[in-house]
């Protein structure tokens, strides 16, 4: 079976243990991750998204032009823009870096996050939109004439992508822990990514996927988001982890803490 590795590319240089403002753009500092994470084998990098971040779609195309093999894995909010204009948008970035790129389709951590950009609309309700807004992406990829579509959350007449994907669709990388975020990504997730866990509650994640993909005939992938730690022997490993782990501490009041991801069903279940 195949590992696909991916990393982390923020918008400057900054971590837990050497702490940057969250204000602070690195121009080179992207340039340089990027690529390093090609030069090292990564599959993807995971261009995050949030109501106060940078455009992670123009660092895409950014990423793109400084890489060679790296690809991208596009978070995306479904509803702040039209999916018809995501599609167009996301085709041309497929385009720019030919089979290169994935779209991780989130719904955000909490209600008043997404009050920021000016959406209101509950949690349990953005699964919903997400779910009819992936149906749309995938129509616009696929489909050689221009179509209608009138359901609960989107209407148009005439949508129409003139250049497709490279590929005859772009992956959709889904997560979530909430009955309602596992309800789509059964339908929609061509792979599901959660937080680290324990094995027993990794398998009981990847059952409950696959129990509802199956109901519409899917069979997707997993990833999971883990810290590695490595040394030369297992006790210089753990040793590595408590050094970071006491630096982390130290620096906790120069981090800036995402209250909003503290309140998603994944961080409290990792937090336990």
């Amino acid at each position: 079976m195949p590992v696909e590795i991916n990393g982390l590319l923020n918008h400057n240089i900054s971590s837990e243990t050497h702490p940057l403002p969250f204000t602070h753009f690195d121009r080179d500092g992207i340039i340089r991750m990027a690529k390093l994470h090609d030069d090292w084998g990564y599959d993807k990098v995971l261009l995050a998204n949030a109501a106060v971040m940078p455009d992670n779609i123009s660092l895409a195309g950014f990423v793109a032009a400084a890489t060679e093999r790296l690809g991208v894995m596009l978070a995306h909010r479904p509803g702040f823009i039209p999916p018809t204009m995501a599609a167009r948008m996301l085709a041309t970035i497929d385009q720019l870096m030919p089979g290169r790129i994935g779209v991780h389709i989130i719904t955000a951590a909490s209600d008043e996050e997404v009050k920021a950009d000016g959406d209101y609309v509950s949690k349990v309700e953005r699964y919903d939109r997400a779910r009819e807004y992936i149906g749309i992406l995938r129509e616009m990829w696929s489909n050689p004439q221009p179509f209608n579509h009138d359901e609960k959350w989107f209407r148009f007449d005439g949508g129409f992508a003139a250049v497709k994907p490279t590929r005859s669709d772009i992956p959709i990388y889904f997560g979530g822990m909430s009955p309602a975020a596992l309800d789509v990504a059964g339908e929609c997730a061509d792979v599901f990514a959660t937080l680290s866990d324990t094995v027993e509650g990794m398998t009981e994640v990847v059952e409950k996927v696959r129990a509802n993909a199956k109901l519409h005939n899917r069979d997707p992938r997993f990833l999971m988001s883990i810290r590695i730690v490595i040394a030369d022997t297992e006790e210089a490993a753990w040793q590595r982890a408590d050094e970071l782990r006491d630096t982390i501490a130290g620096n906790l009041g120069d981090l800036d803490v995402n209250t909003a991801a503290a309140k998603a069903s994944g961080f409290r279940r990792t937090e336990e």
